[in-house]
């Protein structure tokens, strides 16, 4: 009855944050899954050995990261640490990304240095060699949010079908290295224009709606691909959804729900952190309150106030 209960709230939420309010062509994959963000926090809340994630979308022109990703991995994060109390978490970086990603996380670092680790990578042959493998047997989960993939030519694109392929370390082969090896490891991923690593079951609805979507579409699979309008909406309802998942366990995480949920209040404050170190609109590309040209104080707020809403309707208010 309870898990029910949290299967029809999921439900309630991925409505919420699945609007294709860009018109980026990704409509059709929301009727594709229509209980994922069950499933994939589902997954998640069972993990027991150690999750680890990834995001960074590098702007050449900017010299910087953008502000989708960052805010919905952060969300993802900090539930998870706060929820499975003894399960480390591994912030995997690359080079390019390193400065806005690190920024991200400042809040959390001391409160649980024990469990927080940042595992950086430098090449290509560290990810596939044996760094990246020993990374890989720490895990059970891996999550990739707005973290561009490879197409099916091998090379890393982003919307506008500009190859960035020397911008970007291939953090997508930690996705392929799971399904080669076949090792025990679930895979989420997280998108909103189809050209983010695991979308590539979606590879057909690039090719048929997506601006430039059969040079762009990533080929790489996961086991649970997210979509939404923004990614970072995505990471937050993740984060909601595994929430409710502990509300069945927890008698005590009302208290706690202030520095768990992702409030407009709390994500606003990460933004401010990591535009103070250049993080920048990924379509606009200047460095304002804003993601993918969605004003954060406005349609942002509205959407997370909607799930905070959403969440007080089926389980307590905070």
């Amino acid at each position: 009855m309870e898990e029910k209960k949290i299967k029809e709230f999921s439900f309630e939420i991925q409505k919420i944050f699945q609007q294709d309010i860009g018109n980026r062509g990704i409509k059709d994959t929301f009727e594709k899954f229509p209980n994922i963000l069950f499933e994939s926090a589902k997954c998640l809340y069972s993990s027991c050995l150690g999750m680890g994630i990834f995001s960074g979308f590098f702007i050449p022109s900017t010299n910087s990261s953008e502000t989708d990703g960052p805010l919905g991995m952060f969300s993802i994060v900090n539930a998870f640490l706060r929820i499975k109390k003894s399960v480390p978490v591994y912030i995997i970086i690359d080079k390019n990304n390193e400065i806005i990603i690190n920024e991200t996380f400042k809040e959390l670092i001391d409160e649980f240095k024990e469990r927080l680790n940042f595992v950086v990578f430098q090449s290509k042959e560290e990810i596939e060699g044996k760094k990246g493998k020993d990374l890989l047997s720490k895990l059970d989960v891996l999550i990739s949010i707005e973290r561009v993939g490879r197409a099916k030519d091998n090379i890393f694109y982003n919307m506008r079908a500009v190859d960035i392929s020397s911008f970007t370390l291939p953090l997508d082969s930690l996705f392929l290295q799971i399904k080669e090896t076949k090792q025990e490891i679930k895979t989420i991923a997280i998108g909103d224009g189809l050209n983010e690593t695991g979308m590539g079951i979606f590879y057909e609805i690039a090719k048929k709606n997506v601006r430039f979507g059969e040079t762009i579409g990533c080929v790489v699979d996961s086991d649970y691909p997210i979509t939404a309008g923004v990614s970072n909406w995505g990471g937050d309802g993740l984060a909601i959804v595994l929430i409710a998942f502990s509300c069945l366990n927890n008698s005590q995480l009302k208290v706690e729900l202030s520095k768990i949920f992702p409030t407009f209040f709390l994500l606003s404050k990460i933004l401010d952190n990591i535009l103070e170190k250049g993080a920048v609109d990924g379509i606009s590309h200047k460095s304002e309150r804003s993601v993918d040209g969605l004003k954060f104080d406005k349609v942002h707020k509205e959407i997370l106030d909607k799930s905070k809403e959403k969440f007080e309707e089926f389980f307590f208010t905070f």
